[in-house]
């Protein structure tokens, strides 16, 4: 399913109905028990779940932190076994070596390579329409750029309501778009560091590895509970990982709203780092005493720099309701947005958010597949 287009349940043509029997039909052929099992938890709870199965502590707080990572839902919330089988569907992860810059100038040599151009520090203020259709863009600086498909990475709310404006949607799309789930929880802190951390019986980590710090799923709960009431939790479950290269320590810290009761002052976004400092420090002991840099970027800084509502990694929550055939809201989930020759491309559309390119790809082929049949 990750790398096709998810069937319309309504009006839907031989395609969609051929691509629900090929699910139900996988579903079924993992045989009656693995099938029964499959459904008895398929909407259920990480916390029963992998208390049922293994019990409580590192690795189950570790399996719970990849089933949350990224929104806003704590171990018990209702359905948060899903998205765990959605990320490890989603496996094995990986990454490039030299960091996210290098995919980016690789994508961008591809561009340029098949005749096209990439233009930075040039942001949309509003997309074109004429005749029920778009027409292109129109940048901040006044400039029109005329295209007849326009595909936007952006928020599914931004595109709509933004960009394109609710006067081009009827009632029930405004709604949806105005009432996705999207609230972030996660900051970004950049460490850099005077030396490489150590690990307790590891040594110094491998560029590529995943550091999880989650102990157990007690303490995933009580950081979800504070973020829950819009506070920053004492205790953040932490993801990291270690640049060697550029002595840095890229920590990602969950359960950290982004609406804090009081604002995110000067001393809260202190309090935080020596939180998130704290929690390193235990599972790596000496590595806060290495710190010479710190760029902290919460939930509300990446809403305003990125232009995304609620600050959430993944433009919208992972959960049963904004999921497959309902990403991002029931009738805008097949790449095709409700004004012709509109697509959304990035982490709003199937099969969501995660580094992997996915839904442009999908979204590509759909605007493709359109632009040949008109």
């Amino acid at each position: 399913m990750m790398t096709k287009v998810p069937p319309r349940l309504r009006d839907g043509g031989w395609g969609d109905l051929m691509t629900l029997a090929r699910l139900g039909l996988g579903v079924r052929m993992l045989g009656r028990a693995e099938m029964r099992e499959l459904l008895r938890i398929l909407l259920s709870n990480v916390w029963d779940v992998l208390n049922d199965e293994i019990g409580d502590g590192p690795l189950s707080g570790a399996l719970a932190m990849d089933a949350n990572l990224g929104g806003a839902m704590g171990p018990r919330s209702p359905g948060t076994v899903l998205p765990l089988l959605y990320r490890i569907a989603g496996q094995p992860r990986a990454m490039a070596e030299g960091g996210a810059g290098v995919i980016v100038a690789a994508l961008v040599k591809a561009v340029e390579a098949a005749g096209g151009q990439v233009r930075t520090g040039a942001p949309v203020a509003s997309i074109l329409t004429g005749d029920d259709r778009v027409e292109g863009v129109r940048l901040e600086g006044g400039e029109e750029i005329r295209a007849p498909l326009v595909l936007s990475n952006a928020h599914p709310r931004a595109t709509l309501l933004d960009l394109l404006g609710a006067g081009h949607l009827d009632a029930e799309d405004v709604r949806r778009a105005r009432r996705m789930a999207s609230e972030g929880m996660v900051a970004r802190l950049d460490l850099t560091l005077g030396g490489a951390p150590d690990i307790p019986g590891s040594g110094a980590p491998d560029g590529g590895d995943r550091l999880v710090i989650a102990p157990d799923l007690k303490m995933l709960e009580t950081a979800f509970n504070a973020a829950k009431y819009k506070e920053s939790p004492a205790r953040p479950a932490l993801e990291c990982h270690w640049d060697a290269g550029a002595a840095r320590l890229a920590v990602s810290a969950q359960f950290v709203p982004c609406h804090l009761n009081g604002g995110w002052t000067p001393e809260a976004r202190d309090r935080l780092v020596a939180n998130v400092l704290s929690a390193v420090d235990d599972a790596m002991p000496g590595t806060a005493a290495k710190v010479t840099g710190v760029a902290l970027a919460t939930p509300a800084d990446i809403a305003a720099r990125f232009a995304l509502p609620g600050g959430h990694w993944h433009h919208g929550e992972f959960r049963v309701d904004q999921m497959l055939m309902l990403r991002p809201f029931a009738g805008a989930a097949q790449y095709r947005m409700p004004v012709a020759g509109l697509y959304l491309c990035g982490a709003g559309a199937h099969p969501g958010g995660d580094v992997t390119g996915l839904p442009g790809w999908n979204a590509a082929g759909v605007a493709l597949k359109d632009g040949r049949g008109r």
